[in-house]
């Protein structure tokens, strides 16, 4: 529940920000952009077997985001 509440807070200090949920390296993650397309984040979550979110993911090194530039949404890259 903490999980949550910190990204709907992440939603509510940034309000341009759009989430879409992508494949990561083959795994379901989300891709957060700006409103101009940028992309800003790259997150997976490891769940347990029950569902529960053991470890969160976060790239945010814009060097390291260039892969994940402006293109067809939902590719896996």
């Amino acid at each position: 529940m903490a999980i949550a509440r910190f990204l709907l807070g992440v939603l509510d200090r940034q309000p341009d920000l759009t989430v879409h949920d992508e494949l990561v390296n083959g795994e379901p993650g989300l891709v957060a952009t700006d409103s101009h397309d940028r992309t800003l984040a790259v997150v997976t979550l490891v769940t347990t077997g029950s569902g529960a979110i053991r470890n969160v993911w976060a790239v945010r090194n814009p060097e390291k985001l260039h892969l994940w530039g402006p293109g067809p949404r939902g590719a896996q890259r």
